[in-house]
């Protein structure tokens, strides 16, 4: 797999979910081998839904191919709003992976793609095995919690409520 493009995204100014992170920026080929060697492939189709909001889960999924958007309730009647898109070289439902909660929002994909899934298990044979591979993980997936935070604070102060 070409990891090149994980969170290896422009410096144009734009603000993007995703602006700033480059995840596991100095992993050589042999990091990302190990690091997928510990996860299993899932492919998906337009129109899937790929987390559902409350589903039980834990674990991540680094996006390999494809897009998918991510839906958040909204209003008395919940309807479902985009927050915003995510495309290959990402990563979605670090939440879930951290706090062993239920999913918090809805991802649909908008094309066909392939995603990475890292459930917590094999994080931690990882981590006992290649200890400072899963701290670098962990700590750019500790940025990318707090970046997309700070994007639900932006979206919910612009009145998408």
């Amino acid at each position: 797999m070409d990891t090149s493009n994980f969170f290896d995204f422009s410096d144009d100014g734009t603000v993007t979910s995703q602006e700033g992170l480059i995840l596991l920026k100095d992993a050589t080929e042999q990091d990302w081998d190990t690091l997928l060697s510990f996860t299993s492939t899932q492919r998906f189709k337009a129109g899937d839904f790929v987390i559902v909001a409350g589903d039980e889960a834990d674990s991540l999924f680094l996006i390999a191919e494809g897009e998918l958007e991510v839906l958040i309730p909204v209003g008395r009647n919940k309807s479902l709003k985009r927050l915003t898109m995510i495309t290959a070289g990402s990563v979605i439902g670090e939440q879930s992976f951290f706090d062993e909660q239920p999913r918090s929002l809805t991802c649909r994909a908008n094309t066909d793609g392939e995603l990475y899934r890292l459930n917590r298990a094999n994080f931690m044979v990882m981590s006992a095995k290649h200890p400072a591979l899963a701290r670098n993980l962990l700590l750019d997936l500790g940025k990318v919690v707090s970046l997309r935070l700070r994007q639900t604070t932006e979206f919910l102060a612009q009145g998408n409520r």
